[in-house]
């Protein structure tokens, strides 16, 4: 460990970039909107190409910084730069750029003519690159609230629709509680030890010595609001009506890219601020909300019509296995947490940009049988919607099939066969609502003509490199376990 007391803004410089082009994009759309309606309409396009320039520019100036050390703890030990921050903050890049790539189509069908959209895009991506790094309760709270500051409005951004209204509502409301829950852990801790750091917190804790029965209540609030973030079961309630009511496209962002980045803040806490904590503390929580997840994910998606509130039940359910394998406490489970978030993140990036594509202004409500027809159409997308769709229900040989064991030998690792055989039990039984996907578009015919849109350009390229990621794990996984060892070290420097 490296301990560096300096403001060197050249470990920052990916951040500095991006927030650097939000700036000049904001005032670009500005100082443009007096220019006429014509170019108002195509302003939306320019900005986004933009967006995809500063996004694509960050990722190549993070994979290429060769200042950082291998663990580097910076500004006032407010800040961490280390191997898990660095593939972190790709991943997260990489999910955004896929966000932008599929808005040109979805904005100018919907006429939604707000370039500010874009900014927001670039103010989740400077969030999240703060939020992995984040190595005090200070920033890592105040990351947190600038993400979720820029979530509820981009929920409600439909002000047209009850069903978006109600969406931002409940997110913000429920989101604030979320707030309080880590404000009151920050309380706490700072009571029992005197700092908010994760620095003096870890010396303290790693010697056994735990000065009040505060500090475990105030992890637990933190944790208890991340995951509320991540919508992890009890904490669901608000994943499946924001789903359903935002626009489509801020369901894709919902889904891709949050989970992730505070997962990796989350692991942060958990492997490298309390691991002596965790028989104690970790383990029964993670064990509770991964169960409990994937019941509600199984039982709250077989009666579900409509396709966006079917696959937040599903967002649930992967959550909770990620939360089963947290639960275990062993090295391979962060490792194998890792693997799954991978999988899962590619995997829907590939269903979403499928719903965007089902998803014109004329349709109100999207269910599984707008796909009817879609064989007789296009033979070969419909053959990748159900590799895809069998992915995600963990049927061999497909990738999901071998995160979710990747899961289940952790709970043998552990010796937890009771909810390993129950995990397979509820896997079982989730599969259905996948099942009942492929049947509609295999098996059932349609009895009116059905034309779907041709798909564009982006979308085309970004469902080609989705497919091409999840099926390149049944050849060879590995780039996949590459990356997840690369990430998951970074936590146990």
């Amino acid at each position: 460990m490296k301990l560096v007391f300096q403001s060197d803004l050249s470990l920052f410089l990916p951040e500095f970039f991006v927030c650097i082009g939000l700036l000049l994009i904001l005032l670009y759309g500005s100082f443009s909107l007096h220019l006429g309606t014509t170019f108002y309409t195509n302003l939306n396009f320019t900005v986004a190409r933009l967006s995809i320039l500063i996004l694509i520019q960050s990722f190549f100036l993070i994979l290429n910084n060769q200042t950082i050390p291998f663990y580097t703890i910076v500004w006032d030990s407010n800040f961490v730069l280390d191997s898990a921050a660095k593939w972190s903050k790709l991943i997260i890049s990489s999910g955004l750029i896929s966000c932008v790539c599929c808005s040109f189509s979805f904005l100018f069908i919907s006429r939604i003519r707000l370039f500010e959209i874009f900014v927001f895009f670039l103010n989740i991506c400077l969030s999240f690159f703060l939020l992995i790094s984040s190595y005090s309760l200070t920033t890592l709270y105040l990351s947190i609230e600038l993400i979720s500051m820029t979530f509820y409005i981009l929920a409600c951004l439909k002000r047209d629709s009850g069903l978006s209204s109600e969406a931002g509502l409940k997110y913000f409301i429920l989101g604030s509680l979320a707030s309080v829950f880590f404000l009151f852990g920050s309380l706490y801790i700072y009571i029992s030890i005197g700092s908010i750091g994760y620095q003096p917190a870890i010396l303290l804790v790693s010697t056994g010595l735990i000065p009040s029965i505060y500090i475990y209540l105030g992890f637990l609030l933190i944790s208890c609001a991340l995951l509320f973030k991540i919508g992890a079961a009890p904490y669901h309630n608000w994943v499946v009506d924001v789903y359903d009511g935002a626009p489509t496209l801020m369901s894709f962002l919902f889904s891709v890219v949050p989970k992730f980045g505070f997962f990796v803040a989350l692991s942060r806490i958990v492997f490298t601020l309390g691991p002596s904590m965790f028989s104690c503390l970790w383990e029964s929580l993670f064990l509770c909300c991964g169960l409990f997840g994937l019941l509600i994910g199984c039982l709250g998606g077989l009666g579900e019509l409509k396709l966006k509130r079917v696959f937040a039940y599903s967002s649930i359910g992967h959550v909770g296995f990620i939360c089963l394998s947290y639960s275990t406490g062993i090295l391979n489970s962060l490792y194998s947490s890792f693997i799954y978030l991978f999988v899962y993140t590619i995997t829907s990036i590939f269903i979403w940009t499928y719903i965007l594509q089902l998803d014109p202004a004329t349709r109100k409500k999207l269910s599984l049988s707008n796909s009817l027809g879609l064989l007789q159409s296009n033979q070969i997308f419909s053959f990748t919607i159900i590799f895809t769709l069998l992915s995600l229900a963990g049927i061999p040989p497909f990738a999901g099939f071998f995160a979710k064991l990747n899961v289940f030998s952790c709970l043998m690792e552990s010796s937890f066969y009771f909810i390993g055989l129950l995990t397979v039990l509820l896997s079982i039984v989730s599969s259905f609502y996948y099942l009942r996907f492929v049947k509609i578009i295999f098996f059932e015919k349609s009895f009116f003509w059905v034309h779907f849109v041709q798909i564009d350009k982006n979308k085309a390229g970004l469902l080609s490199l989705s497919f091409l990621c999840i099926n390149l794990y049944i050849f060879t996984a590995d780039l996949m376990f590459l990356l997840s060892s690369k990430t998951s070290l970074g936590f146990l420097a």
